[in-house]
C-alpha cells in the first residue's frame, strides 16, 4: 500500500517537525511545591467530604473537583501561557488518562 501522491513530500517534513512538538512545555522540576496544593485539595476532599459533609459531596462532588482543577489551571495558564497549558490538558488527556481507563476497563 503506498501514500498518496500529495503525502509524499509532506511526510518527511511532519516527520522531522513533530517530534520537536512532543515535548513538555513547563519543566515539572522547576515548578515549587504550592503547585500540588490543589491536588492535596482534591485528594483531601475525595477522602473527607463523604465522611464530614455527604450530602453536599454526593450532590456536587463533579462541581467540587472542577473546582480544584480550576485552581490548579487558571494561575497555571496565567503563569505559563493558554496555548502552553492547553497542550499539556491535551496532552494528559489523551496519552494518560484515555490509555488508564481502557486499563481499567480491562481488568
Amino acid at each position: 500500500m503506498s501514500l498518496p501522491r500529495l503525502l509524499r513530500p509532506v511526510l518527511p517534513l511532519a516527520l522531522t517537525l513533530l517530534p520537536s512538538l512532543a515535548h513538555a512545555n513547563v519543566n515539572g522540576a522547576e515548578l515549587s511545591m504550592l503547585w500540588a496544593v490543589p491536588f492535596a485539595g482534591l485528594l483531601l476532599s475525595i477522602a473527607l467530604m463523604p465522611l464530614l459533609a455527604p450530602a453536599i459531596w454526593h450532590h456536587h462532588f463533579g462541581k467540587i473537583a472542577a473546582g480544584w482543577a480550576l485552581a490548579f489551571v487558571l494561575p497555571f495558564a496565567a503563569n505559563h501561557g493558554l496555548a502552553g497549558v492547553s497542550h499539556d490538558i491535551l496532552h494528559t488527556m489523551v496519552l494518560e488518562y484515555v490509555p488508564f481507563i481502557i486499563l481499567l476497563v480491562a481488568l
